[in-house]
């Protein structure tokens, strides 16, 4: 199964720029999570150029979603062209970051 991309900063988005998205997990109970960081505007994850991946562990449901953590992913890019990449677990506050220099090669 082809996995789906969620495009968060638009192409020619005014930099600096910070946008987040609150996402469910795949399945009740999981404890962690890899997010794979994309660029390009192609609906599947396959098609776009990988940027670099992020791990958050300690996950815990959130309160009213019975077995399913929320996370909170947040992309910023800052006008030297670094993409900073958040992620928070809403449940239990644990959080995970990571920066990506430009790269030409994504173009």
């Amino acid at each position: 199964k082809d996995a789906l991309m969620t495009c968060l900063i638009q192409r020619n988005t005014t930099v600096p720029t910070r946008k987040s998205k609150v996402f469910t997990v795949a399945s009740p109970g999981q404890q962690s999570v890899w997010l794979q960081i994309l660029e390009g505007e192609l609906p599947f994850a396959k098609d776009n150029h990988v940027v670099g991946q992020l791990r958050l562990d300690g996950l815990q449901p959130a309160a009213g979603m019975g077995d399913r953590p929320l996370v909170e992913v947040g992309f910023d890019l800052d006008a030297n062209d670094v993409l900073h990449v958040t992620a928070a677990d809403l449940g239990s506050g644990a959080s995970s970051k990571a920066s990506f220099p430009f790269d030409a090669r994504w173009r």
